[in-house]
């Protein structure tokens, strides 16, 4: 059986995306996205797809990340610890375009001193989901599938 990761994601918001992270092999974990924006680079959640992962080590956020393989005019796009993706009055984000994992859901008190939706325990889910990609997957690159759930597709979603 090969290693794959899906991710299923709930209803965007301003706040973000939230959404599920389950692997065939048995881990599961929330997932925090920008809100959808037309799959702009830098400023959309991903759009629905399959694409290619594999873990690299980030030279920015000093640690094992899974890269995704750079498709429908999107790079760089990676998954990792981060606390916020909002984009509404007073938010910040953390996910220029990527995936945020996490523990759960909550409020925490951003850099602009206002409280605001986030996914939460994010580096010690990351380094879990981390350890078990290395236990379960058997080649250097895995499928990683984005859909959303039933009934919370964006209506301008076309690729």
């Amino acid at each position: 059986m090969t290693f794959s990761i899906s991710i299923v994601r709930q209803k965007s918001t301003i706040h973000g995306t939230p959404g599920t992270l389950k692997t065939n092999a048995g881990f599961t974990c929330s997932t925090l996205e920008l809100p959808w924006e037309d799959n702009k680079s830098g400023i959309s959640c991903i759009i629905a797809d399959v694409r290619v992962g594999a873990l690299w080590e980030s030279p920015s956020l000093y640690r094992l990340v899974v890269r995704l393989d750079d498709a429908h005019g999107r790079k760089d796009c990676l998954i990792h610890n981060a606390n916020w993706g909002g984009e509404g009055d007073g938010d910040v984000t953390q996910i220029h375009g990527c995936t945020a994992v996490g523990e759960g859901y909550g409020q925490l008190q951003n850099s602009k001193g206002n409280m605001q939706f986030a996914v939460l325990n994010s580096g010690h889910t990351l380094s879990a989901l981390i350890l078990h990609i290395q236990q379960n997957k058997t080649g250097d690159t895995f499928p990683v599938t984005y859909s959303w759930a039933d009934g919370c597709e964006p209506t301008e979603c076309v690729i």
